[in-house]
């Protein structure tokens, strides 16, 4: 419950022993918050007023008397203390799946292209490095840190027979059932890179988990030293069960069983699986408590790699397979030409994903269970070397478009912190930092209070291009939120932001509707035909027939918009909110960005009754 307050008072004046006035006044109000309070979760005040007058037994004439008394009382209901409430601010519009930074988190793995690799050509730690030398956009202090992963590769340990088994790579386990990519729109990746260092390729799926020479025995061992032969799923001479130290199959392993699981490499040499042996930041030796295994999903079967899942985005990418590519698309971002990186210091790259194209490709990206990171030396750069990570994740929104709609319309989040071409509501000049002041306050005072040199802003992304319906026929694309019911009668207001990305266009045109169902609804439409500049849209909310409850909306900004209102939308019980593009029938081939951010409600409205109270004796002596 919030921090309330209950204040009260009495006023009492008698003019005679007859005739006396008073008043009253109680005031219960909760705490007055610092920035705007979401919608549903308002501080109030409730004061009430009375004055009254009172005549007892006041003598007019010989034998007759009168009493009388009068009362007015006043409510004032102030429903939002704050006078603004927020719908949706985006700053939880981001959905991702993060790999993580904990170096014992990921497991050496198979390689997508040349086979299994030798065991010392790679190495990996973690490292805490402050995090404004990372991102200095970074919602942080001087003093936070945050974890990294360090990736050493050496391809001058390859035998001079073996030159070809260039490759290295390091799994991390997601889900082991699968998780659900199909939505996913971006890949997100922060790396401290090297000049002229190796290739890279970031594959998702299922992957082969015989990481090593996987079929041949050394000499001195038995199959019963390396598998484990007490599983159910264990055939001799087979490839059935993934190596392990667990050898008992009891979920449990001695100190003399955690010595790490006999690895061999591609000259049949062999070693125990140590691979945090010699680390520098976080050495762990074996036994390190933990099951070393090379069964990447816990199902105690040795899984080949699956080709109907996921994908590769760098140099090992496949012909003929829609989800693959380059790493990064976009040659504004420098430093992965070709897939090797070539860059020194921190940069964040972000590489668009699309998987709404097909069915097919849907069910490929709808059950990954591992992410990988795969180094191969680059012919024309250095042999050696390490590279860090700080981020790699995938990433939707939660608005998604419609499922009709994902092949011309893609959202993202995107913010002050991971996209540097982003123009942050704070920063603007009009009307974008007018409502971040009045919202939220100032940059300088939020940075005080949460210690940090920055702020995170965020807005909700709408990318369309209707030149990929290849129908031509698709005219609108959209995305929907459904909320629990919200009551919009306590504001004047309806407003929010709008930012045009792209040149200024009369043929495309932006719509925000808010609805019980499709029948009944308010909306505007807006037509883009302004350019890289934040406005805020006001709706007034027009209660035609006096009950206190809007019935419309109207416009009531300085820019231009089309307004529609339909059916008997009930402003009490606004359970969507609906927004998206619409093309002009004549060009369908319209493109473009727009952004969304900070709907909210303006102008809370303080609630006001009145009641009144008389009356009056007469008493005839004798009567």
């Amino acid at each position: 419950s919030k921090d309330s307050s209950l204040l009260g008072g009495r006023f009492n004046y008698d003019f005679t022993k007859n005739i006396s006035i008073g008043a009253s006044l109680i005031q219960e109000a909760n705490s007055k918050p610092n920035q705007v309070p979401q919608i549903g979760d308002l501080s109030t005040s409730l004061t009430t007023m009375e004055a009254d007058a009172r005549v007892k037994d006041l003598q007019i004439t010989e034998g007759l008397k009168v009493s009388a008394g009068g009362e007015i009382a006043q409510s004032k209901k102030n429903q939002n203390l704050f006078g603004y409430a927020m719908i949706e601010n985006m700053q939880e519009v981001k959905d991702y799946v993060r790999a993580s930074n904990v170096f014992s988190d990921w497991i050496f793995g198979s390689n997508p292209m040349e086979g299994t690799s030798f065991f010392n050509t790679i190495n990996w730690d973690s490292e805490e490095v402050r995090s404004l030398s990372i991102n200095p956009n970074a919602v942080a202090n001087a003093d936070d840190k945050q974890n990294v992963l360090v990736i050493n590769y050496d391809f001058t340990k390859l035998p001079l027979e073996y030159q070809d088994r260039d490759e290295v790579s390091i799994i991390y386990p997601i889900n082991n059932s699968g998780a659900d990519f199909s939505n996913k729109t971006l890949l997100e990746f922060t790396m401290l890179g090297q000049l002229n260092g190796p290739q890279i390729n970031i594959s998702f799926g299922t992957m082969d988990e015989a990481s090593d020479n996987y079929d041949y025995i050394p000499e001195g061992f038995s199959p019963e030293d390396i598998f484990p032969a007490c599983s159910k799923y264990y055939v001799a001479g087979k490839r059935t069960v993934p190596k392990t130290e667990d050898l008992r199959c009891t979920g449990q392993i001695t100190n003399s069983e955690d010595q790490g699981w006999l690895f061999v490499n591609p000259d049949k040499s062999y070693t125990r699986y140590n691979p945090f042996a010699n680390n520098v930041h976080n050495p762990l030796p074996q036994p390190n408590g933990i099951i070393d295994t090379q069964d990447l999903n816990g199902n105690g079967i040795l899984d080949s790699y699956d080709p109907s899942s996921g994908g590769h985005l760098g140099f090992a990418k496949r012909v003929g397979v829609q989800s693959d590519g380059d790493l990064i698309i976009d040659p504004a971002q420098t430093g992965l030409e070709n897939n090797i990186i070539n860059f020194t210091g921190w940069k964040t790259f972000q590489r668009e994903l699309d998987f709404s194209s097909s069915e097919e490709l849907k069910n490929r990206w709808s059950s990954i269970q591992q992410m990988r990171i795969t180094l191969k030396r680059n012919p024309m750069g250095t042999d050696k070397g390490t590279i860090k990570i700080a981020t790699l994740a995938v990433s939707c929104t939660t608005c998604h478009p419609l499922d009709t709609d994902e092949a011309v319309l893609t959202t993202y989040g995107i913010n002050n912190v991971d996209n540097p071409t982003y123009k942050p509501i704070y920063n603007d000049p009009g009307d974008g930092g007018e409502v971040f002041r009045t919202l939220y306050g100032s940059v300088s005072d939020l940075t005080k209070d949460s210690k940090t040199n920055n702020i995170l802003e965020q807005s909700l992304a709408l990318q369309y291009d209707f030149s990929r319906d290849v129908s031509a026929l698709t005219k609108e694309v959209s995305v929907q939120r459904n909320f629990s019911s919200m009551d919009f009668s306590q504001h004047e207001q309806f407003r929010f932001l709008l930012y045009n990305k792209s040149p200024a266009n009369e043929n495309s045109k932006f719509y925000l509707r808010i609805a019980t169902d499709d029948n009944n609804y308010s909306e505007i439409e807006i037509t883009l035909d302004f350019s890289n500049q934040w406005r805020v849209y006001q709706l007034e909310l027009i209660d035609l027939n006096g009950d206190h409850i809007p019935d419309r909306w109207e416009n009531k900004s300085k820019y231009p918009a089309t307004i529609t209102n339909e059916g008997s939308l009930n402003y009490k019980r606004v359970g969507v909110i609906k927004s998206g593009i619409r093309r002009d029938d004549s060009v369908t081939d319209a493109s473009g960005e727009v952004w969304l951010n900070d709907i909210f409600l303006a102008d809370a409205i303080t609630a006001t009754g009145t009641a009144y109270e008389a009356d009056a004796k007469v008493v005839y002596e004798n009567w």
